[in-house]
């Protein structure tokens, strides 16, 4: 029985690729529990080639765990759906095919789901860069254990406001009804709040097992027109939920900052400021809450809106405030 699939978009990344691979086949187990499934999203340079020699050359019980779909490019979002319907296992997890996996990650999520049956387990990660630059990511919540998803653990959760899938083993159900956004960039700000309102539990677990690779030629490292309109998109979202989980309140400033300071960065102090009034204009009519703001830049960026992000801007450019 598969009890975990893990899915591993691919394109263009012949430079990380074999890395990624080698990170997974250290340690995944060899009794069939776990599966890797690889979506080559149309890639155009040779990282299905080097995957195709990479597995031929694994031993059997290693290489019967792993499975390539190909598809026309649908962009991240795409791949991680073909991942999802394609997948076999009970829970699944995601991973970028230039991060790697740390740690005993496949034994100590399959013990965790074996004892508790999660809905979600969250994990921890470091963060590093080519030249070998190391950084811990994702700081510690909550100590290592089984919860419920209550107002306090929501709260938590809400003010930190980083959804990355990739730092998280879902319950496959709680896709059932849900998809990743073909066509948006911040893909896991569309989503994984959503998951999360369906879940019932979950369960911290503080090992650093993925190695998040900063990589400046992302995509979301980019400062373009329409990352911003994604990133205020996602933001835009959440606001018909505060009525579900009044605590989405604080993500949602939280996003809203990031986009605002995107667009003063990229377009400026003018049309920046016309962003936000849009966009907190609707705040008047929904469920929106401030009480549940506990970070302190997200609470003067509520009070001050753009002039924050402009004292900000101007603070970091002199070396005043990192």
């Amino acid at each position: 029985m598969v009890n975990l699939s893990l899915i591993v978009p691919v394109y263009n990344v012949e430079n990380y690729i074999i890395e990624c691979l080698n990170s997974i086949v250290k340690i995944i187990p060899s009794d069939g529990s776990t599966e890797v499934i690889i979506v080559n999203d149309g890639s155009p340079d040779n990282s299905i080639n080097l995957i195709d020699n990479y597995i031929l050359n694994l031993n059997d019980n290693i290489k019967n765990n792993f499975h390539i779909f190909s598809q026309e490019n649908r962009g991240l979002s795409g791949a991680r759906n073909t991942g999802i319907d394609n997948a076999k296992g009970r829970y699944l997890a995601f991973l970028d095919s230039d991060d790697v996996l740390q740690g005993d990650f496949f034994n100590d999520i399959l013990a965790i789901i074996k004892k508790h049956n999660p809905d979600i387990v969250e994990f921890r990660a470091t963060r590093f860069d080519d030249n070998g630059n190391t950084s811990s990511f994702f700081p510690k919540l909550f100590d290592d254990g089984f919860y419920d998803l209550d107002q306090k653990i929501w709260k938590k959760l809400c003010n930190r406001s980083a959804w990355f899938s990739c730092l998280r083993v879902f319950n496959k159900n709680l896709f059932d009804d849900i998809k990743f956004p073909e066509g948006k960039n911040y893909e896991d700000a569309y989503t994984t709040p959503y998951i999360y309102l369906k879940a019932k539990n979950i369960y911290f677990c503080n090992n650093e097992y993925l190695g998040y690779r900063i990589n400046p030629n992302g995509i979301t490292a980019t400062k373009s027109i329409k990352n911003i309109n994604d990133i205020g998109g996602a933001a835009e979202k959440l606001i018909g939920f505060f009525n579900y989980r009044p605590e989405l309140s604080s993500s949602f400033i939280s996003l809203a900052q990031y986009y605002i300071a995107n667009s003063y960065e990229t377009e400026g102090f003018f049309v920046a400021n016309k962003r936000w009034k849009v966009l907190k204009k609707q705040l008047y009519t929904s469920s929106f809450d401030k009480k549940y703001i506990a970070n302190r830049g997200n609470k003067l960026f509520f009070l001050f809106g753009i002039y924050f992000i402009s004292a900000t801007f101007y603070l970091r450019k002199f070396g005043i405030k990192k």
